[in-house]
C-alpha cells in the first residue's frame, strides 16, 4: 500500500514535469488518464491508511476541459464546494518538484487564530500556483508540510496528513 502511494505521487509529479511549457492537455487525453488513475490511487491509499477520511468529503482537482497544471486533493468535514469550506489540501507541484499539504481556508476568509505561511520561491521551490487568482495556492496554506519528490516517504506523508486532518 505504501509503495503504491509513493509510485502514484511520483507518477503525478513526473507527468507535471513533462508538461512544463507544453500547451494545455484536454480532458480525455492520455496525460489526463495518467493523472486520473494516479490521483485516484493516492485517494484510495489515503482512505485505507487514515480510516477517519471515510467520514469526510474528499474532492479531486484534475481539471475541467483541460488538465489542471496543479492537481490537488481536498479533504473536509463539510460536504459541498471546495471554495466554501475549510479543509486539508494536498497540491502537486506544477514543475514536478514535490507535494505540499496543509490546512487551507477558502479565498476571502481570514482566520485570526492561524496565519497563512508565505513560502519562498527558489530553484527547487514546490510551486503550486496556477494561472488564475482562484488557483494560486502557494501562500494559502496554514502550517504547510512540503515533501520533495526525491525524498518522498509514504509513512511520513500519511502521518503528517493524519495530524492535519485531526486539527480540522
Amino acid at each position: 500500500m505504501r509503495k503504491k502511494l509513493k509510485q502514484s505521487v511520483v507518477n503525478i509529479l513526473k507527468l507535471n514535469a513533462k508538461l512544463v511549457g507544453q500547451p494545455a492537455k484536454r480532458s480525455g487525453s492520455p496525460e489526463f488518464h495518467i493523472l486520473d488513475t494516479n490521483i485516484k490511487s493516492v485517494v484510495s491509499v489515503i482512505e485505507d491508511a487514515v480510516p477517519a477520511v471515510s467520514m469526510y468529503d474528499v474532492t479531486i482537482g484534475r481539471g475541467i476541459g483541460n488538465l489542471a497544471r496543479v492537481p490537488w486533493i481536498y479533504i473536509s468535514k463539510i460536504f459541498g464546494p471546495v471554495s466554501c469550506k475549510v479543509g486539508v489540501a494536498i497540491c502537486f507541484c506544477k514543475r514536478g518538484n514535490g507535494v505540499i499539504m496543509g490546512k487551507m481556508y477558502p479565498i476571502g476568509i481570514v482566520h485570526n487564530q492561524e496565519r497563512r505561511s508565505p513560502r519562498r520561491n527558489d530553484a527547487n521551490f514546490i510551486d503550486v500556483n496556477g494561472a488564475s487568482y482562484t488557483t494560486k495556492y502557494n501562500d494559502r496554506f496554514v502550517d504547510p508540510f512540503e515533501m520533495y519528490k526525491v525524498d518522498f516517504q509514504s509513512e511520513l506523508f500519511i502521518s503528517e496528513l493524519e495530524n492535519r486532518i485531526t486539527s480540522l
